[in-house]
């Protein structure tokens, strides 16, 4: 390659990159293609692969997609798919910066939900219930026929399905 066109390429990806981030333009940091690598929370003993990780220069955003549609009338994201992205959003704080929030998108709409101290504490609720229920500990269970029939659990370890 001419080292004038190589200079000239290189030159206008630099000019191009601190325009998009001078004007607080998002970056692809990290996407779930092609083998991505597994990101870790130590503190809260997850990993997972978000769907991608945005970042500018002020806040990261995580966008979780999903391949279902919701209800138009829903107001928010299912619980589950919540609690995925939240998980999603504490590794990528550990690993990028500061989350701002992110998005649960489906099929026919997205939501946004705020990182915040509430979801924070309610993600770390969600995990040691699920640890106690892996250990055999006994679990406070609200039986639903619909949520029983498919979950994973209903012959594994829960008696109550049963």
């Amino acid at each position: 390659m001419d080292i004038t066109l190589y200079f000239i390429i290189v030159t206008a990806s630099v000019l191009g990159f601190l325009y998009v981030f001078r004007k607080g333009g998002n970056f692809i940091v990290y996407e779930d293609i092609n083998g991505a690598q597994t990101l870790k929370d130590e503190e809260f003993r997850i990993e997972g692969k978000p769907d991608q990780i945005l970042k500018n220069r002020r806040f990261v955003t995580v966008i979780e997609v999903k391949s279902k549609f919701i209800p138009n009338n829903q107001q928010s994201p299912y619980a589950g798919d919540r609690m995925q992205l939240a998980a999603y959003m504490k590794i990528a704080e550990n690993h990028f910066g500061k989350v701002k929030g992110g998005y649960v998108s489906y099929k026919n709409r997205s939501f946004y939900v705020p990182w915040n101290w509430f979801l924070k504490r309610e993600l770390k609720r969600t995990i040691r219930q699920m640890e106690d229920a892996e250990t055999g500990k006994q679990m406070k269970v609200k039986p639903q026929k619909q949520k029983c029939y498919a979950c994973i659990y209903r012959d594994r370890i829960c008696k109550i399905a049963k």
